[in-house]
């Protein structure tokens, strides 16, 4: 599987290359096919490829369209059908990477895009005429998206991994109590 990855600056100060870069390192295991990433001002977006589907061979992220970036570790199953409320022909259908569905997706429905895709999924939108980064997730949880908050910070991961390669992003083990409070909540809401 791909993987995602990000940081919001909170406190209004540019994102560091370098801080997405030791994301990046973390999870060279996601992205063996590449790993790149943009910044705009407070906010950078990174994604890990790595190639898995026949669509796969025409991925390149981050995705830019006006004010909008996105990354996106996707697998949909509903392909013809987006495609087809999309308007988007058949014929290119099979050139088209899933993130480039997901883009049109939001940019049709805006932040209740991921209500229409079915498949696995962790999707990151930067919405700069909003202000706003949109997260999103599968319904079912398949694919991983953490997150480290705290006052001048949104950082973002596939996995834990890249997430604790954030010196601002404590690396605080759950205790037995933490783990029984995950195992007994549902924690699909």
């Amino acid at each position: 599987m791909s993987g995602v990855f990000g940081i919001l600056r909170l406190d209004g100060g540019a994102v560091e290359e370098s801080d997405l870069r030791r994301l990046a390192d973390a999870m060279a295991h996601r992205g063996p096919d590449g790993r790149e990433f943009a910044t705009a001002g407070a906010v950078g977006l990174g994604h890990c490829l790595m190639r898995l589907t026949r669509e796969d061979a025409f991925e390149a992220q981050p995705l830019f369209d006006d004010e909008l970036i996105l990354v996106a570790d996707a697998r949909l199953d509903n392909r013809a059908e987006l495609a087809d409320a999309l308007g988007i022909p058949a014929r290119t259908l099979g050139q088209t990477p899933d993130s480039a569905l997901i883009l049109a997706a939001y940019k049709a429905w805006g932040e209740h895009f991921a209500e229409r895709l079915l498949g696995d999924f962790a999707v990151a939108v930067w919405d700069g005429a909003a202000k706003k980064l949109v997260l999103a997730r599968d319904h079912m949880g398949q694919r991983g998206l953490l997150f480290h908050r705290d006052e001048r910070r949104f950082i973002f991961a596939s996995d834990r991994a890249a997430l604790w390669k954030h010196p601002d992003v404590p690396q605080t083990p759950l205790d037995d109590a933490a783990i029984g409070r995950l195992l007994i909540h549902d924690l699909t809401i």
